[in-house]
């Protein structure tokens, strides 16, 4: 690679490289084995796992989940997304206004009308069912959403209508929305899959969720999560997709990163493989940590899961605070939280 990569692209390369992760050991990060050393910790609901992280750290807004309704290409989907956790009535109706205003004012050029086909609230004023098309050139994708309350969270439903009938894709939209519920206590929130302060027991019989977790004094701590019922296990695995890749990164960026620890571990019951890793990014040092669990079987009880914590800032460089944790705090953190990952009771 020629030339000299600018700040941005160094990051931009870095990061989708850690995404697979993994270097040669070089040392051995610390391992936290004593209860007492590990941060005070707050247990949540996440999907049909529990898991413990850092005092601080909440649900973002925008994690997701896809239902799927069938194991074939075409089997109907539905995607769960969390658009507000503490949002008032009032606040509902405005995203719910807003909404069906965007989707009036936009044009479908094939129609010459507007993209927005029908709205409607439902019984309770705690779901609206918007139909639109999908797409301004298409005329046969029709795309059904209903925005819910539930408690004082929001809730987008939606559903693509080219796979069944419009109508049918919104009985059950309109069905699901009736089975969302907001759990009395976020890490006890009964049988079904769990978004945060969201909780759906639906028919469905595999499922895909991504659960971003951001401490809200500290926007340069992340953790995320991937549950995946539907994949087989990764081949290659984690370790091996990182080691394969290596040699990008080394032209681009000679000296990082550096590998804390790689190897084996257990992930809510699972064998799995971890990789820590810790780089220079425009002069500031960041921890970019992953794990992936291999699994007997595919199903709901045992998804592949993908845990990974980013100490990445956002936004420019010259608006980044100081670091809230060093290397020993993320590592520390890291374990506590990979050995607090465990299938829920009774979700399933």
């Amino acid at each position: 690679m020629s030339g000299r990569m600018s700040g941005h692209g160094r990051r931009r390369l870095l990061s989708a490289l850690l995404a697979a992760s993994a270097l040669p050991a070089v040392a051995a990060a610390r391992r936290f084995a004593n209860p007492s050393e590990a941060p005070q910790m707050k247990t949540h609901a996440a999907g049909r796992h529990l898991i413990a992280l850092p005092a601080g750290f909440e649900i973002l807004e925008g994690s997701e989940a896809t239902l799927y309704f069938g194991l074939d290409a075409e089997a109907p989907q539905v995607r769960l997304t969390l658009l507000a956790t503490q949002a008032s009535p009032a606040a509902w109706t405005a995203r719910v206004q807003q909404r069906v205003r965007a989707l009036g004012q936009a044009r479908h050029q094939a129609l010459s009308r507007p993209m927005l086909v029908l709205e409607r609230a439902q019984p309770g004023g705690r779901a609206h069912l918007m139909r639109s098309h999908e797409d301004p050139q298409l005329t046969h994708v029709l795309r059904s959403e209903v925005f819910c309350l539930v408690g004082t969270a929001i809730a987008h439903l939606e559903a693509e209508s080219y796979r069944v009938a419009p109508d049918e894709a919104e009985q059950r939209l309109l069905a699901l929305a009736t089975q969302l519920a907001s759990p009395a206590t976020e890490s006890a929130p009964g049988p079904g899959l769990a978004l945060g302060p969201l909780r759906l027991a639906a028919d469905h019989v595999q499922e895909i969720a991504n659960l971003n977790y951001r401490h809200t004094a500290h926007a340069d701590l992340l953790f995320s999560l991937r549950i995946d019922a539907m994949a087989a296990n990764a081949q290659p695995g984690l370790l091996q997709r990182w080691d394969r890749k290596l040699p990008l990164l080394a032209r681009a960026m000679p000296g990082t990163p550096r590998t804390l620890r790689r190897g084996p571990l257990t992930l809510a019951g699972m064998a799995g493989e971890e990789l820590l890793t810790q780089a220079k990014l425009d002069g500031r040092t960041v921890q970019k940590f992953s794990a992936e669990s291999s699994r007997p079987r595919p199903s709901l009880a045992t998804p592949l899961l993908t845990l990974a914590l980013d100490t990445e800032p956002v936004g420019p460089p010259e608006r980044w605070p100081a670091p809230a944790w060093g290397e020993d705090e993320a590592v520390q953190a890291w374990d506590a939280v990979a050995r607090s990952l465990r299938p829920r009771p009774g979700a399933v």
